[in-house]
């Protein structure tokens, strides 16, 4: 079994078939979370960014999600990360970033840097990282040698 760190982009794109990810999303979940017993961990600003106004919209998608969710729940196959312990560390680097070169500055999201604060914690068990945005995570995978798709 392994654990899959789960980032937003990849439930949007599996829930949207216009998403151009989609069909990569679609084969993700084919050959690491539904024919398998891998784990999903989620952090719940993931579920916040997920559920946008754009994915809440289509109510089919949603019911597809809620239903992929149980499945997963039952089973116990979903771990929900809590962010608390990431949140001040990543707030504090969003407003550290404005002290760097223009050249060097980082425009990521707030989501996206409780995500690196989490790939880089040494006592969470995360085996692979599903990702679209590799450039903004690739350092931090590498680093703490976990692997991205």
């Amino acid at each position: 079994m392994k654990y899959l760190l789960i980032d937003s982009g990849f439930f949007i794109a599996l829930y949207d078939e216009r998403d151009k990810y989609h069909q990569n999303a679609v084969e993700f979940n084919c050959e690491y979370i539904e024919n398998t017993n891998n784990s999903l961990m989620i952090p719940w600003p993931i579920l916040y960014e997920t559920f946008s106004t754009r994915m809440v919209r289509k109510r089919k998608n949603i019911k597809i999600f809620h239903r992929n969710l149980r499945f997963l729940m039952e089973r116990k196959r979903i771990h929900f990360i809590n962010d608390l312990p990431y949140r001040e560390k990543a707030l504090d680097d969003v407003f550290k970033e404005l002290e760097r070169k223009t050249e060097h500055y980082r425009d990521l999201s707030l989501v996206d840097r409780i995500v690196r604060e989490i790939l880089s914690a040494s006592d969470l068990k995360i085996d692979i990282f599903k990702t679209y945005n590799h450039k903004d995570f690739y350092d931090i995978c590498k680093r703490f040698r976990r692997l991205m798709l």
